[in-house]
């Protein structure tokens, strides 16, 4: 009997499909399609997902040959295809292994097509998947693509049959399956997955030797793993291998590190020297004793957290310049976690094992202190109703994929009904959504246009640069105009799939390049003023005016991006140049109607405005401060003065003020400045040694 958690996730994830296709006019299979490889996507199985499907018979009718999208990643030398099983059904069904191969088959085809160049001629340069033909055939014929995984996506249940597919080749080609049925999704979200047990003789090693190191915490062991081993591993479990937020990381680079790759291929015997070595977590680690020695026979749910890029360009060396490593040996550390504590463990591990190297802290921004403070403001900023209904609504925030689905798990029927009565869906938001609102405003419409992962780092970037300086300004009256932007986003994605002149193609496209568009020509003609975001977000919808103005600049858009004389054939690539943004820029003549003023606020107003917000966020402060300080306890404040005594850490009088006072904790309370002063100087203090 299938599991009812799983049941309600899959209610929820069709609800969602619903929603998606309505607002946006669009069909229920492509709406499952995007909301399903979004779900990938966050968890770091494919990057910035194309959806552009295609299906047409192939080989005289035989069989069809059928995408429904595609991701690329240059770095693997991967190409990953998604293909689609939607049922839609209200009780689910099985998706059996006939099934499965049968779409399978269809995605080979199109590949084998793709290869040959047989779609040259079947294909309109229009169509959004000759992208994708045009790709796999130039990488092919330039011997540029070592692997292909082709995933199938389902709202089935998956059978037992249907689990593992054994993999093929087209060519010389290798060509990876991957079955996501809605029950696999649910398991990866409540992280329930299958087991992954690495036995090192299944991938040609014997045990490896190690150390025993007593962590404190967490069992822990340092050993020398071969070059081959890690390669092996790398070759059989990919990206897979990698954590989350490092499979995301190399998902986007292009580069291999070509010192790594010298040292590999000109002097293998040093690699051990030169090499920082990786870091490394598993669930159980399977310890044999031969001799007196420890050796390490096996890992279960092994992943690596730092040293991703090594790992990736051990087996590229020895995959493309054909390099030998069995005289490479490289130093890892390796954690072993709880099982029931590694979804929240791991990631901080690689967050701090990363921190001083290539892996921007962009990657692991869900748990920067900004998503924090977005997710607080998003459960605490009510929406008050004005069509009569008796209860407030709340935007919901989705810090990491599957909160929602979470928050729901447990509940009986009638609170998962009042959960969603206080948190539509319709409401609810994610992390790269927030990154395509903002974005698009901003007036950076080519980088959105690169893809939810690409863009959301561009975004997480740019905050972690300034959010030290000006913590204050990302406040309440922050969220709410982010609030106020999605409403806008959303409003032009419903606006554009019901004008006459839509096609059904480049939605995404036309709908972040009218909001940029909108935004420039608003700041240009009315240098002024700008939008009331805070008004639109106590209307909770946007005016009749924004809209109209809105939908005549999507038209210019359209015939914009679809201009035969633009510089690249295919409409989706050239919407992702700084040219497409630049051209349309200097070209559009639109003369936005003076009525706009009417939603506008002077720039003197919101000055007055941001000031009033920053008080009250720096009084919020203040207030969280207090109450976390109270809750350290007086005990904890004194183990912490003897300590910033003895390392002489007080340097000034405020502190030690500050201290008096904490130590006395419940008879007399710090005020708001010298509670944040406590928690600086605990910070200070969790830097030296002292624990907290």
């Amino acid at each position: 009997m299938a599991d009812s958690g799983m049941l309600d996730f899959r209610s929820s994830l069709l609800d969602e499909v619903d929603l998606r296709s309505e607002a946006n006019n669009d069909l229920k299979y492509s709406s499952f399609v995007n909301v399903f490889a979004e779900y990938l996507s966050d968890a770091g199985f494919i990057s910035d997902f194309t959806y552009s499907s295609y299906k047409r018979p192939y080989k005289a009718g035989r069989r069809n040959a059928r995408i429904d999208g595609y991701s690329e990643n240059i770095f693997e030398e991967t190409v990953s295809v998604v293909l689609a099983d939607f049922y839609n059904g209200v009780d689910p069904i099985t998706l059996t292994k006939t099934d499965a191969l049968q779409s399978f088959k269809e995605g080979m085809a199109f590949i084998e097509a793709s290869f040959s160049g047989t779609l040259r001629t079947e294909m309109d340069k229009s169509d959004p998947a000759y992208y994708l033909f045009q790709l796999l055939y130039q990488y092919h014929n330039k011997d540029r693509i070592r692997k292909i995984k082709i995933f199938l996506i389902s709202d089935k249940i998956r059978s037992t049959g249907a689990k593992n597919i054994d993999p093929d080749k087209i060519g010389d080609v290798s060509v990876e399956f991957a079955i996501w049925t809605v029950d696999r999704l649910f398991e990866n979200i409540r992280d329930e997955g299958e087991i992954r047990d690495i036995v090192f003789t299944d991938y040609g090693n014997g045990p490896v030797k190690c150390l025993e190191i007593n962590s404190g915490v967490y069992p822990g062991y340092m050993c020398a793993m071969p070059g081959n081993l890690l390669a092996n591993l790398y070759e059989k479990l990919d990206t897979e291998l990698l954590e989350g937020n490092i499979r995301s990381f190399l998902s986007t680079k292009v580069a291999v590190n070509s010192g790594i790759r010298k040292t590999i291929i000109n002097e293998p015997s040093k690699f051990f020297i030169y090499n920082n070595g990786i870091s490394a977590t598993a669930t159980q680690a399977h310890i044999i004793q031969q001799d007196g020695e420890l050796y390490i026979a096996g890992l279960v749910d092994f992943q690596i957290v730092n040293g991703g890029q090594t790992t990736a360009s051990l087996y590229n060396a020895r995959y493309k310049d054909k390099a030998d490593l069995s005289q490479i040996f490289v130093p890892m550390k390796l954690t072993v976690v709880e099982k029931s504590s590694a979804k929240e463990v791991i990631p901080l591990i690689a967050e701090y094992a990363n921190t001083q190297n290539k892996v921007n802290s962009a990657d692991f921004f869900s748990n920067h202190e900004f998503c924090i403070k977005m997710e607080r403001y998003s459960r605490a900023c009510r929406v008050t109703p004005d069509d009569g209904a008796q209860y407030d609504t709340f935007w919901f925030f989705e810090r990491a994929k599957g909160q929602y689905t979470q928050a729901q798990i447990g509940k009986t029927p009638a609170q998962i009904r009042e959960f969603k009565l206080r948190y539509p869906k319709t409401q609810l938001f994610t992390k790269t959504d927030l990154a395509k609102f903002r974005n698009s405003w901003a007036g950076m419409p080519d980088t959105v246009s690169k893809g939810a992962q690409t863009n959301f780092s561009k975004f997480a970037d740019d905050i972690k640069k300034d959010y030290d300086q000006r913590s204050n300004e990302y406040n309440e009256k922050y969220f709410k105009e982010t609030v106020s932007l999605g409403l806008l986003f959303r409003a032009t994605e419903s606006l554009v799939s019901n004008q006459e002149w839509y096609q059904q193609g480049y939605r995404a496209q036309i709908v972040t390049y009218s909001m940029s568009l909108f935004a420039y020509l608003l700041a240009k003609q009315y240098p002024g003023y700008s939008l009331d975001l805070q008004r639109i977000w106590k209307n909770q919808k946007i005016p009749q005016i924004v809209a109209s103005e809105i939908a005549s600049i999507a038209k210019l858009v359209n015939d914009s991006i679809n201009d035969p004389s633009r510089e690249t054939v295919n409409v989706t690539q050239w919407c992702k140049r700084t040219e497409c943004w630049k051209r349309m820029q200097a070209s559009c003549q639109y003369e936005l109607n003076c009525k706009i003023l009417d939603w506008c606020i002077s720039h003197d107003e919101e000055l007055v405005e941001r000031a009033s917000a920053r008080r009250d966020s720096k009084t919020e402060a203040g207030i969280v401060a207090e109450k976390e300080v109270f809750e350290y306890g007086a005990s904890n404040w004194a183990r912490l003065n003897s300590f910033a005594i003895e390392r002489k850490l007080l340097t000034s009088r405020k502190q030690v003020q500050s201290l008096n006072i904490a130590v006395q904790i419940p008879n007399k309370l710090p005020s708001s400045d010298q509670a944040l002063l406590l928690l600086e100087l605990r910070e200070i203090a969790m830097n030296e040694g002292f624990r907290k």
